[in-house]
C-alpha cells in the first residue's frame, strides 16, 4: 500500500475513533495577521515556521505534528500559539484523561504564515426516552480565603506576600518565575532576586501561579484609586510602602537588549490589550504615574491577582 494513503487511513482512523472527545469547529488561514514574521521561530531544519492560533476554553490542551512542535507553546486570552513546521499535514490534540484526537490538515502550511482553529469538547448526544433529569447536586458552602500572610508558588518554591486591597488580593511582591520571554536584569540573576523577572506580553496570560492571573486595565485602576483615595497623577502612591505591597522601581528592558532605569521607574504589565502591537501597562516613578499603551515587546514586572 502507498505510504501516503497509509498515514491518510491510520489519520482518519484516528479522528473517527476519537472525535466524541475534541472537534475542530474551523481551520483557516488568516492572511492580515503578521504575528508569525514578528514573532518567527525557526524548525529543525533553519525554515520559518507557521504560527497556528488555537482559539478554545478548554484548558490544559497539548499539540503535536508530524515533525513536532517548535519550542514552548504559549497561552494568551484564550489562544494557544503553536509554532509547527512548513508543509506540515496533521495536528494531533490531547490533554491528560482525554484520547488523542488528530486533526488532518487539507492543504499544507505555509511558511510564516498565520493559521487559526477553533476546536471545543463534543458533547454527546443526549437520549431523550432515557433522559430523567439533572441529578441533584449537593452544594458545599465555601469558606473565604485569606488573604494575608504568604504562599508558596508550588511551581518553583517561591514564596510571595499577599496583600488585599480593596475588593481584590494582590501579590505583594513581583513575580519570579523563570520562563520563556523573561529576563533578569541586565541578565544578572541578583536583580530577580531583588526586583523581580522583566516579562514580554505574550508570555505573561499563563505566566502567574495556579489560582491567580495577571490584573486587567480595571484592576489596576481600582488598586490605585484605593491606595491614593482618588488621585492617579502621583508616582508616590506606588512608591510608598503604605499598604504593604510595595512596587519597586525594577527598571524594564528594550526590545532588544538593552537594559534601563533601574532604582529609578518601575513598569507593570496589565493583560488587557490596546491593539495587536501595544498593552496597556503602569508607568511610575516618584512623581509621575500613568496608565499608559506600550510595546507589548518590552520587558516589564507582573505582578498577579488571586482568582475569585
Amino acid at each position: 500500500m502507498n505510504r501516503y494513503i497509509y498515514i491518510l487511513l491510520i489519520v482518519f482512523l484516528q479522528t473517527t475513533l476519537f472525535a466524541a472527545e475534541f472537534e475542530v469547529i474551523s481551520f483557516s488561514k488568516d492572511p492580515s495577521d503578521l504575528s508569525a514574521l514578528k514573532f518567527p521561530r525557526k524548525d529543525i531544519n533553519d525554515e520559518n515556521c507557521a504560527l497556528i492560533k488555537v482559539r478554545s476554553d478548554i484548558t490544559g490542551l497539548m499539540f503535536d505534528t508530524n515533525m513536532g512542535v517548535t519550542g514552548l507553546i504559549e497561552y494568551k486570552d484564550g489562544e494557544y500559539w503553536i509554532y509547527v513546521s512548513p508543509y506540515e499535514r496533521i495536528v494531533e490534540i490531547f490533554r491528560s484523561g482525554f484520547a488523542k484526537f488528530v486533526y488532518p490538515i487539507e492543504n499544507v502550511v505555509e511558511p510564516a504564515t498565520v493559521y487559526v482553529m477553533v476546536i471545543q469538547i463534543k458533547e454527546d448526544e443526549i437520549d431523550t426516552e432515557e433522559y430523567l433529569g439533572d441529578p441533584i447536586v449537593e452544594k458545599t458552602l465555601l469558606k473565604p480565603q485569606a488573604c494575608s500572610g504568604t504562599f508558596i508558588d508550588e511551581r518553583d518554591g517561591q514564596e510571595y506576600k499577599m496583600v488585599k486591597i480593596g475588593e481584590l488580593c494582590w501579590m505583594g511582591d513581583n513575580l519570579n518565575y523563570n520562563s520563556f520571554t523573561s529576563y533578569c536584569y541586565k541578565n544578572t540573576s541578583s536583580y530577580c532576586e531583588l526586583y523581580g523577572r522583566l516579562y514580554e506580553w505574550r508570555s505573561i496570560n499563563d505566566i502567574c501561579p495556579k489560582g491567580w492571573h495577571v490584573p486587567n486595565k480595571d484592576d489596576w485602576e481600582k488598586l490605585i484609586y484605593e491606595i491614593s483615595e482618588g488621585s492617579i497623577d502621583n508616582g508616590n502612591v506606588l512608591s510608598n510602602d503604605t499598604t504593604g505591597i510595595l512596587f519597586q522601581h525594577a527598571g524594564f528592558k528594550f526590545p532588544r537588549t538593552r537594559f534601563a532605569k533601574i532604582e529609578k521607574q518601575g513598569y507593570f504589565w496589565s493583560r488587557s490589550e490596546f491593539n495587536r502591537y501595544d498593552s496597556w501597562a503602569i508607568k511610575f516613578d516618584k512623581k509621575i504615574l500613568k496608565i499608559d499603551n506600550l510595546d507589548k515587546d518590552y520587558g516589564f514586572s507582573v505582578r498577579c491577582v488571586r482568582d475569585n
